[in-house]
């Protein structure tokens, strides 16, 4: 087994997640939702961590009673009753505020450049490959 480095693959990778971020960073202003997105490369793979809320933000709920702790700083912050804003979600739910889209444009839009990296990674290790064993396949 070979085992292959990518350093262009995980500085692509690298790009892409702080390009994300900051996708979301302009989408998401001012939210807390920011500051809990985060992304990790391990082994070539870029992986995002969200908060467990970041899918009721991005598809909305349906209407249920809030845990009030669960609003109370964010209540609070917009200078709101928190206990309206939760009777408010028990009537209505929440809206959608889609947001994940931009994780998935960004690495859309980073295709080539991925595709690129990945042939500078792997070109040495042919080369390599077949400088030993002549050209041939075995």
């Amino acid at each position: 087994m070979v085992k292959i480095k990518t350093p262009h693959i995980n500085k692509v990778l690298n790009d892409i997640g702080k390009a994300a971020i900051t996708a979301l960073l302009n989408h998401n202003q001012g939210s807390d939702l920011n500051s809990n997105i985060k992304y990790n490369i391990k082994s070539g793979l870029l992986s995002f961590s969200l908060p467990g809320y970041a899918t009721f933000v991005d598809e909305g709920t349906k209407p249920h009673m809030p845990p009030i702790d669960s609003i109370i700083k964010w209540a609070n912050a917009r200078g709101l009753n928190a206990w309206a804003v939760a009777k408010g979600i028990e009537k209505w739910g929440t809206k959608p505020q889609p947001f994940l889209y931009e994780i998935n444009d960004t690495i859309i839009k980073s295709e080539n450049k991925l595709a690129d990296a990945g042939v500078n990674d792997i070109v040495p290790v042919t080369d390599a490959f077949f400088k030993k064993t002549g050209g041939t396949i075995k």
